[in-house]
């Protein structure tokens, strides 16, 4: 429980951090500010920018607050890695002071590659969750979760061993990828991401299969 209000704390400053860079460059901006960019990370659509602050803000503290008590709430709490449920659970605001920060930025400065910014921070947080996986423990909400993991803690553990080896490529490729351009650091990124989730599904059931053979 202290932990948990440790990361409400650090989680809910960084929030406000957010809010505060809004009301201080508000003025500033112009009515209506970019929010989606094509490949060459030019913006090509524009939207209302109290509309489009309120909505990101809005959204990803609802998003952080749910998750937060998914996780804290969870039965098995007490299994969680603590370390990458805090990178997790931070994530969230500091994604939403990203957005918030480099959105204002990009108004000023156009040559900013936003959306590469962005997909490489999602891409790191997707390469750290593999470094952290196979350290979870048997759990409801976090790890890689699939029917016959979750009834026995040997193909929980070789199924979390999988998934943390695949997603870490994943990650990596994608930030390789991303240095040639966005476009295929999201490719490579989503991709990777499913050829490895269905990997680890098929892995997981004939891990389970094995060991029941063998019990």
């Amino acid at each position: 429980m202290k932990e948990n209000k440790k990361n409400l704390f650090f989680s809910t400053t960084i929030f406000i951090l957010s809010i505060i860079l809004d009301l201080v460059f508000y003025d500033r901006l112009p009515e209506r500010i970019p929010i989606n960019f094509d490949y060459s990370s030019s913006a090509d659509f524009y939207a209302n920018k109290t509309k489009t602050l309120l909505f990101v803000i809005t959204f990803l503290i609802s998003l952080y607050i749910a998750l937060f008590l998914i996780i804290s709430l969870d039965p098995k709490s007490e299994k969680h890695d603590q370390n990458y449920k805090h990178i997790f659970l931070l994530f969230i605001p500091i994604l939403n002071f990203l957005i918030v920060s480099l959105t204002i930025w990009k108004t000023y400065n156009e040559n900013i590659d936003v959306e590469r910014i962005i997909l490489a921070l999602i891409s790191l947080l997707v390469a750290v969750s593999g470094i952290f996986m196979p350290k979870i423990k048997r759990n409801y909400t976090m790890g890689f979760r699939t029917s016959w993991a979750m009834e026995d803690d040997y193909v929980w553990k070789k199924t979390q061993k999988s998934a943390g080896i695949l997603f870490f490529i994943s990650g990596v490729l994608s930030l390789f990828a991303l240095t040639l351009s966005f476009k295929y650091g999201l490719y490579v990124l989503l991709s990777s991401l499913l050829v490895s989730s269905l990997i680890t599904f098929i892995y997981s059931y004939l891990a389970y299969r094995k060991n029941k053979n063998f019990s």
